[in-house]
């Protein structure tokens, strides 16, 4: 188990730019993240993967996103 490190410029971070709403609110889980590497271990393609759990994950996704 690893904690989440999010490293972003105080220039981004004051940009009030989408990205930096997304650095800002991007938080997942070590499940989140165990099950999109255990999708890429099993051949899935790391877009796939990703796109998997985006399409699973609406809500959260919609948080990072500040929607």
């Amino acid at each position: 188990e690893t904690a989440l490190k999010k490293l972003a410029s105080n220039k981004l971070m004051d940009s009030n730019s989408v990205f930096a709403t997304i650095v800002k609110n991007f938080n997942w889980t070590n499940a989140d993240q165990n099950s999109v590497s255990a999708d890429i271990e099993s051949g899935m393609k790391p877009e796939e993967a990703a796109q998997k759990w985006i399409d699973a994950n609406p809500d959260k996704v919609k948080a990072w996103i500040g929607s």
